[in-house]
């Protein structure tokens, strides 16, 4: 890792500290939410989901997106019969690691697994409730920012490729979280000398507390873990990467320039991949609940074998006795592709059509999110 090149952007960043604490990303606000997270989350609160409304509501603003509202998700669980199992995800995601990073990331998965699980029986056409893989990092980040850091790809993608971290991050399910926090705790510890830019944070953020009654809000972040990550955030929104001062050749090598195009590359095809991986994940969901037609007892007909009947059907399987054998066929492409045809002709290819279409564009978004991952990965390795 370079750590001049951290300083570098840290300059940039203090230099441009008052334009970016005004702008509509309002970094001022992730700070606050940690500090209400911090007063009002206990998860053996009495009434959960009010807790919970009441430590997160702050966070909505940059945790949820109009088709993303896992914080809407673990509230609609709560108040839906699942209280409960909410509460010992929360207690299980917090429980003691020993510091072991590799033991955390099992416990953000396995997070989102339970609460997901969960949806998938309560509200299985609710898809923007749904947790995302990392969103049990999101929370432990606001519940124990001196712990734990916020993570978001594109950005922590491009700043990795800046500074020449020298482990690859990762991404998804691909990321390296033991890595990721190596270069987010090195990247707090270099804030720590920034003494000008370290005042100029806190009076900021003295004032903004002051304005929203936030007492003690200028001492929430004691190890700088909201800094780094405001840091690492703020040079890929505001394009900060672009400015003289940091692309000055007398200090990148050609090779090293290479590297930061290539994981600029990386970062803008990580912000395409978001939304690929949203749409082949609903387009899943879409293709589990699209009804299957139950056709047990009917008469078919096989351009080949004759005449037969259904006798047995295992979701899209078909077990069709002919005189002469009995034959396996799966829907739709059975009925579909006119190899075999059934009694209610009409109403039950119209319903394998449709579920056929969505097994294309699930699988046209499958291939494209595939696409993306082989060019990350030829970008990706160091």
């Amino acid at each position: 890792m370079n750590s001049e090149r951290i300083r570098i952007l840290a300059h940039i960043y203090r230099n441009h500290y008052e334009e970016w604490a005004d702008s509509a990303y309002n970094p001022c606000g992730r700070f606050a939410a940690a500090l209400v997270c911090r007063r009002y989350f206990n998860p053996d609160a009495e009434d959960l989901a009010a807790m919970l409304d009441r430590a997160f509501g702050p966070a909505e603003s940059f945790l949820e997106k109009d088709d993303e509202k896992p914080l809407q998700g673990l509230s609609f669980l709560c108040r839906n019969g699942h209280e409960e199992e909410v509460r010992r995800a929360f207690i299980l995601l917090l429980g003691e690691d020993g510091g072991s990073i590799d033991d955390r990331m099992e416990k953000i998965h396995e997070f989102a697994e339970t609460c997901n699980r969960l949806l998938e029986d309560t509200a299985p056409d609710r898809w923007e409730l749904r947790q995302r893989l990392w969103s049990g990092l999101d929370y432990l980040a606001l519940i124990r920012p001196e712990q734990d850091f916020f993570f978001r790809a594109p950005e922590v993608i491009a700043f990795a490729g800046y500074i020449e971290a020298e482990e690859e991050i990762g991404y998804d399910r691909f990321l390296n979280l033991v890595n990721y926090y190596r270069l987010a705790e090195d990247t707090a510890a270099e804030l720590a000398g920034e003494t000008e830019l370290l005042k100029l944070v806190r009076r900021r953020l003295e004032q903004y507390g002051k304005e929203h009654a936030l007492e003690g809000l200028e001492d929430v972040d004691s190890n700088l873990h909201l800094l780094a990550f405001d840091l690492i955030r703020a040079v890929y929104v505001m394009d900060w990467y672009s400015e003289k001062s940091a692309m000055r050749k007398s200090r990148i090598s050609t090779v090293a320039q290479r590297r930061i195009d290539k994981m600029q590359k990386a970062a803008a095809l990580l912000e395409e991949r978001e939304t690929a991986a949203m749409q082949a994940a609903k387009l899943s969901l879409e293709e589990k609940k699209t009804a299957v037609p139950e056709l047990t007892g009917q008469k078919a007909v096989h351009k080949s074998f004759g005449e037969g009947t259904v006798v047995s059907q295992d979701g899209k399987y078909l077990t069709v006795s002919f005189e002469k054998a009995q034959k396996k066929f799966a829907l739709p492409g059975a009925l579909v592709n006119g190899y075999l045809s059934v009694t209610e002709e009409e109403n039950v290819l119209s319903a394998c059509r449709s579920l056929a279409a969505v097994q294309e564009s699930a699988q046209k978004a499958e291939k494209e999110l595939e696409a993306l991952d082989v060019q990350l990965k030829m970008l990706l390795t160091l």
